[in-house]
């Protein structure tokens, strides 16, 4: 009995901090980022090395659980500056789940003297939100700047459609909004419903007067329907141009990971 008592208490604790760290590190180059998560948040309650905190900020990200990233930085860093790495992948993270404002802010990089960097992230900030004229014009200070400039003047060059413009030719006749969003078959079919509802509803009123009940419920269908259309033009808009502008956001987010980005 005491020598098997003995043995189980010279066994080797697997749950220790290197053997956990040892195995999310599996995880993580196998691919498996969901199941190194809680082990990475385990050895960090007592190795808090930059290593091991990137390598969990990645694994949310490569996990699509960015804005988990952003939220356990946050919250860890509240007092404190946030260092290199983890700032460059913070940022990313950043970028990935939309929040441009923060990005272009660039208060959060570990070296604010580093103006190439923060210029760069806030370029990419004003790439991401649309605006390609003052994109445009900060690149061109530097020629490290370059690649932002070109696609800055490729998003000049797209052509958007205006939500208010939409929705106005479909208060004017309806479907027309989506006709000219690009959908010509939602548009053609909001026409032709829109039409005979109002149709039936003048058959109902021409007969019965004011007294129709099919009257009143095929116009108030008709009505809800041409409302609807007017709402989807402006959808249908919105629709088409963030599609046009995908490119875009992409070769930025490109850009922004070849020259941040750190792998352990």
């Amino acid at each position: 009995m005491l020598c098997s008592v003995g043995h189980v208490y010279g066994q080797t604790n697997l749950f220790d901090t290197p053997h956990r760290s040892s195995y999310a590190q599996h995880l993580y180059n196998n691919g498996l980022y969901e199941l190194a998560i809680p082990e990475y948040l385990q050895v960090l309650q007592t190795d808090t090395s930059r290593q091991n905190m990137l390598l969990l900020m990645q694994c949310y990200r490569f996990a699509h659980q960015a804005p988990k990233a952003k939220q356990w930085a946050d919250r860890h860093f509240k007092h404190k500056p946030m260092p290199h790495p983890i700032c460059n992948e913070y940022a990313i993270g950043l970028a990935e789940t939309g929040l441009y404002d923060t990005l272009a802010a660039a208060h959060f990089w570990a070296n604010p003297a580093d103006t190439s960097a923060t210029n760069q992230l806030k370029i990419s900030g004003l790439l991401f939100k649309e605006q390609y004229q003052k994109a445009q014009q900060q690149a061109a200070t530097k020629a490290a700047f370059a690649p932002y400039q070109a696609i800055a003047a490729e998003g000049l060059r797209l052509k958007s459609k205006k939500v208010w413009v939409a929705r106005g030719l479909s208060v004017l006749v309806p479907g027309a909004g989506k006709v000219y969003a690009g959908q010509w078959k939602d548009g053609l079919i909001t026409l032709v419903t829109v039409g005979v509802m109002g149709w039936q509803a003048q058959r109902g009123f021409a007969a019965k007067g004011t007294r129709s009940i099919y009257g009143w419920i095929t116009g108030t269908m008709g009505f809800g329907y041409y409302l609807g259309g007017i709402y989807g033009a402006g959808r249908a808009a919105r629709v088409r141009n963030a599609r046009l502008h995908q490119p875009i956001k992409e070769k930025t987010l490109q850009i922004l990971r070849e020259k941040i980005e750190v792998r352990p």
